[in-house]
């Protein structure tokens, strides 16, 4: 109940009126003392008295301006506002329950605009995101998995101090503004982070590139669709694409598919385009990582 609180408010507010008012007068009549104190017609010693009342007053301001802060603050005490701008979710008790202090959570309010998310990276990485943040901003894509709108676009705004040694990884947060509130608390994202951009890859499907006891190769597709054994040097994964440094060229299908089944110089079909292709062409493109 604030009632208490707003009569205590206005009761401190009055007597800061009353002590103001009267200081005005208190300076007024040290004012006049000194006039006539340099006139020969007071004494200093009723102009001294006549300044000191002044300060008595000066002080008691002082002391009034204290409790009516602190009447607004116990009024304040009264009602519950949220330190953030966020969404509420199912309240926890009802208009007429008593509550009290560090008891149960009346609600919970997650905010939403803007919005962090936090995400893993291996320690190998950690060198490169250090660098980049010395010069520029880490950009932050967040895909919703099943969702074919474009990503959220957001920044890289922490990096944890430790790294995690039970898994070799380190823990950073991205800031999202999220004004299309797509983001939500709790919700699954896929994280991609832009850390340095490579002009005209040579990418392939990652399924395309096996391992074997020679190293690591792939099949490639001739025009007599006959298939060749091609050893490769992979330069970087991402996902679902390889970055090859050497062993093909650009414009030759390679083997998504069925590799067991295959030796150098064997026969293939390529499916029609109603069931999934077994083959993919080699491309040449910008590749980030």
């Amino acid at each position: 109940d604030p009632r208490p609180f707003e009569s205590a408010l206005k009761q401190a507010e009055a007597v800061l009126a009353r002590d103001k008012t009267q200081q005005l007068n208190a300076r007024a009549e040290l004012a006049r003392q000194e006039k006539l104190l340099q006139k020969g017609f007071a004494s200093e010693d009723i102009r001294d008295q006549a300044r000191t009342a002044s300060d008595v007053l000066s002080s008691a301001i002082k002391a009034d301006e204290a409790l009516v802060n602190n009447a607004k603050l116990q009024l304040e005490y009264c009602y519950i506002h949220s330190p953030v701008d966020g969404r509420t979710g199912k309240h926890m008790v009802d208009e007429g329950n008593i509550v009290k202090a560090n008891d149960l959570p009346l609600v919970v309010i997650n905010q939403m605009k803007p919005i962090k998310i936090k995400f893993t990276i291996p320690q190998s990485d950690l060198p490169k995101v250090i660098e980049k943040t010395k010069t520029d901003k880490l950009n932050v894509q967040a895909f919703i998995p099943g969702n074919h709108l474009a990503p959220s676009k957001g920044v890289l705004s922490f990096v944890d101090n430790t790294i995690d040694t039970t898994t070799g990884t380190i823990m950073l947060e991205a800031t999202f503004s999220n004004e299309d509130a797509r983001l939500w608390p709790g919700l699954f994202v896929d994280i991609i982070m832009t850390l340095d951009m490579q002009n005209d890859a040579l990418v392939i499907p990652t399924n395309a590139v096996q391992s074997g006891q020679k190293g690591t190769y792939a099949y490639t597709v001739k025009n007599d669709m006959s298939v060749d054994y091609r050893l490769v040097e992979v330069e970087r994964i991402v996902g679902d694409e390889t970055v090859i440094k050497s062993g093909l060229n650009i414009g030759e299908q390679v083997v998504t598919d069925g590799h067991l089944r295959l030796t150098p110089k064997s026969k293939i079909k390529i499916k029609d385009s109603s069931s999934p292709s077994k083959e993919k062409p080699v491309k040449k493109e910008s590749e980030e990582k």
